[in-house]
């Protein structure tokens, strides 16, 4: 994820125009990185899981080398512990860690992008509402109030200069 999505979030209302024509191209980029998140997710989560068995059949096979008595079968409490201590378990851990973080902003940017769509068609909506729209009473009345206003200015300013005169 090397695109910066709070900047490709962003909506430029004065050209939204433009702002429709590159959304779907900016959907499918993010839309793709949940994918590629997911399978190196899934891949981690096998790696985790190769070496735990890894590990788990070396303490069947050579409990000694674990600190575990040789004559004795270790315990599945045992061979866990012993697993769950591993350098290469912890850091296969570590890997899927960061890779379900990763997943999950992935998806949460797309989720985003989802939310500005909504947001593109809204803005949309309202800036064709407004230049399609009639005249409502409620603005009718007020243009009466303010040419009602006007000539009676005008009306003022006449008389006054007709008394100057």
């Amino acid at each position: 994820m090397t695109r910066n999505y709070i900047e490709e979030l962003k909506i430029d209302e004065d050209d939204l125009v433009n702002e429709w024509i590159d959304h779907p191209s900016r959907y499918a980029y993010w839309a793709e990185q949940v994918i590629l998140a997911q399978t190196n997710k899934d891949r981690c989560r096998e790696s985790l899981d190769v070496i735990r068995a890894e590990i788990d059949g070396n303490i069947r096979r050579e409990p000694a080398n674990f600190s575990l008595p040789a004559d004795k079968k270790p315990t599945e409490g045992a061979i866990t512990a012993i697993i769950a201590l591993q350098p290469e378990y912890k850091k296969a851990q570590t890997l899927l860690a960061n890779a379900t973080e990763q997943h999950g902003i992935a998806g949460a940017i797309k989720s985003s992008f989802d939310h500005r769509k909504s947001a593109l068609q809204g803005i949309t909506q309202l800036i064709l509402s407004e230049w399609y729209s009639k005249p409502t009473a409620k603005e009718e009345k007020a243009m009466a109030e303010i040419e009602k206003k006007a000539n009676e200015k005008t009306g003022k300013r006449l008389r006054k200069a007709q008394k100057n005169k």
